[in-house]
């Protein structure tokens, strides 16, 4: 579950970063083409080109740097406030440092951005800047007017599919996505024609100014901002739906599987995760650790667990099975085997009656301090009337013997006794 909660939110930034990229590019363009009359009056004054640019920078640099700052400080108190109402219990992720670097990273890349596009646009010639920004092609507005008007059909048809069918299907996931887009349609649209018709009272007593709100309503660049914003919405909005589902269904797998509210794998020794456990719940109230040993040569895995504390964190809550009797599992009143020496020796006094030839014997032992190993003691062979079997044991310090294991080929009887001992 973490593995795939880190990927998506991975893929989810890199979505939003490319997002962010885009409506950098989108603003700056804008906010340049707005400039061109001022560029082409710098020009006459005598201003390089190359000075344009570099002012342009400093004074999107100038904007940026405060920005950034606050919007840190904004995402610090976000931080405060989901820490403090929605996972009190938690501790609230610090940003690394890479983090840090990119934010510099995105202020440099803009005042450069804004630097090229001021020095492109102010080489152009001076009658040039000094016109009026030309309009939109007509074709261009009715093809944009078009492809308006196919999302909204396409939502609004989806909407209609997804309000009167009863199926679970992807269209439903995928619904609220498409209603961003079709707001960020709508918004778009209500935007610029309100913004035209502000431009159009201002003329009269504020020309400059209704120049200028008439310039916006008749370029792309408001709509494009807008545009990448509903695609950003969208994304967020698919995200969130995503991981919401995805913890509903572990949740319920869980639930269904075990009874456990919540089931977290991780590879680490289990001895280490005992100990770990140990030291935040020695009463097993909350949690307790599953050992689960699968070898596909043997095709079977075996679990080991806290009988009590599986009984009643596994099967006791929610609307799972009650506990069960679990006295068929539970450890032998002798204790655990510990083997120590380096050798384990492994002696039947009896025949062996086997109609397909020898029989593999392995062992499985654990160190005290680490994973299981899986010991090949050696082949049975048939008819002899005593006879041993020799491994070396791979623990440092000693052993405790988990299985025994004995794989005929075909049908195997075994007369006498079996002694096993460690040297």
């Amino acid at each position: 579950s973490f593995t795939v909660a880190g990927q998506g939110i991975a893929l989810t930034i890199g979505q939003l970063t490319a997002i962010g990229l885009v409506g950098l590019v989108i603003v700056s363009m804008l906010g340049v083409r707005a400039r061109r009359r001022d560029l082409g009056l710098q020009r006459l004054r005598g201003r390089s080109p190359s000075r344009l640019g570099a002012e342009a920078a400093l004074e999107w640099a100038a904007l940026a740097v405060p920005s950034v700052l606050v919007g840190v400080a904004l995402a610090g108190v976000f931080a405060a406030v989901v820490k403090a109402t929605w996972l009190p219990d938690s501790t609230v992720l610090m940003p690394p440092l890479g983090s840090l670097l990119t934010v510099v990273l995105v202020v440099l890349a803009g005042s450069l951005l804004v630097g090229f596009l001021t020095l492109r646009t102010a080489r152009e010639p001076i009658p040039a800047l000094l016109r009026a920004t030309e309009a939109r092609a007509s074709s261009g507005r009715t093809s944009l007017a078009v492809l308006d008007v196919l999302i909204l059909a396409v939502v609004g048809s989806a909407l209609l599919v997804a309000l009167t069918s009863s199926d679970t299907s992807l269209l439903v996931l995928l619904m609220p996505a498409l209603l961003a887009l079709a707001g960020a349609v709508l918004v778009g649209r209500l935007t610029i024609w309100l913004i035209a018709r502000r431009g159009q009272r201002w003329l009269v007593r504020r020309p400059a100014a209704g120049l200028a709100a008439i310039e916006i309503a008749r370029g792309g660049g408001l709509r494009s901002v807008l545009m990448v914003s509903g695609v950003a919405t969208a994304l967020l909005v698919l995200t969130t739906q995503a991981t919401l589902i995805g913890d509903h269904n572990r949740i319920h797998r869980a639930e269904v599987e075990t009874g456990a509210a919540q089931i977290f794998s991780t590879p680490t020794s289990p001895v280490r995760v005992q100990a770990a456990l140990d030291e935040v719940d020695p009463d097993r109230r909350d949690a307790t650790v599953v050992a689960s040993v699968e070898r596909p040569a043997d095709g079977y895995q075996v679990m080991y667990v806290e009988p009590e504390a599986f009984g009643r964190i596994a099967y006791g809550t929610g609307d799972a099975l009650p506990g069960g009797n679990w006295t068929a599992i539970e450890a032998p009143s002798g204790g655990e085997t510990r083997l120590t020496g380096d050798r384990l020796r492994l002696t039947l006094d009896g025949p062996l009656d086997s109609d397909e030839g020898p029989m593999q014997v392995w062992a499985t032992v654990a160190d005290l301090s680490g994973p299981a190993h899986a010991l090949f003691l050696g082949e049975l062979a048939e008819g002899k009337a005593t006879q041993s079997l020799t491994a070396r044991m791979p623990c440092d310090d000693e052993c405790r013997l988990l299985s025994l294991s004995f794989r005929p080929d075909g049908v195997s009887t075994v007369k006498g006794s079996l002694r096993l001992e460690s040297r």
